[in-house]
């Protein structure tokens, strides 16, 4: 049928560095939002953030 993407030098780049890096960034945000949650509501106050735990993508 043909090549597929995860063959093609780009789909290479994507799997092997893009898709990583862009877990990895979700994952820092994730934390982030979790870390903000936390000291908000260790000083009583509200943040814009969702309360909900992060899953982490792995």
């Amino acid at each position: 049928m043909g090549i597929e993407f995860y063959q093609t030098i780009m789909g290479k780049r994507f799997f092997e560095g893009q898709l990583p890096a862009l877990i990895e960034a979700c994952n820092r945000l994730a934390d982030a939002v979790e870390k903000a949650n936390a000291l908000s509501s260790a000083n009583g106050e509200e943040v814009i953030a969702s309360k909900a735990t992060a899953n982490r993508c792995e």
